[in-house]
């Protein structure tokens, strides 16, 4: 009688929330492979075939790559470049809003950075492995932060 209870108790969270389906991307050039939510689809390899664009229906933008760290950057120096950039740089700023950064911080070889600018919020994550910088770039609608949060969480977390 219990493991019918256990059964009906594990059948019934299975409508709570649907399971999001991830595919996974492996870069071809580099060595690098993420796994990528199911509501996005590619748009097509950068320029230097080093990663993948995506878009989702919702606007949500995704970019993951990889790139030699052919300037020996050290994780601070390039996590620090970054933050100023992100208020300095008058490519990224916004006439209308600078960008507000929510949260900066860094890993032992890796650093999150999440920002927004009216109603689009972004993440970046950077990690250093092997003279390699390994990247995602995710750009969403602040409206759906919780929901892009936890599909970062995972991307980061399958990041290898």
């Amino acid at each position: 009688m219990k493991s019918f209870f256990f059964c009906l108790f594990l059948w019934s969270c299975s409508f709570n929330a649907p399971a999001q389906h991830y595919d996974q991307y492996c870069n071809s050039l580099l060595p690098f492979c993420i796994d990528i939510p199911g509501n996005f689809t590619r748009r097509g390899e950068t320029e230097t075939g080093s990663g993948q664009y995506f878009t989702a229906k919702d606007g949500s933008k995704l970019l993951v790559y990889g790139a030699h760290n052919a300037l020996n950057q050290t994780l601070k120096q390039r996590f620090e470049a970054e933050q100023a950039g992100l208020t300095n740089d008058s490519a990224v700023i916004n006439t209308t809003q600078t960008p507000t950064i929510d949260k900066a911080e860094m890993q032992e070889n890796s650093y999150t950075i999440l920002y927004h600018n009216q109603s689009l919020s972004a993440l970046i994550y950077r990690k250093l492995e092997n003279n390699l910088w390994k990247s995602l770039e995710l750009h969403y609608p602040t409206a759906k932060a919780k929901e892009y949060e936890e599909k970062a969480k995972r991307m980061i977390g399958s990041f290898r």
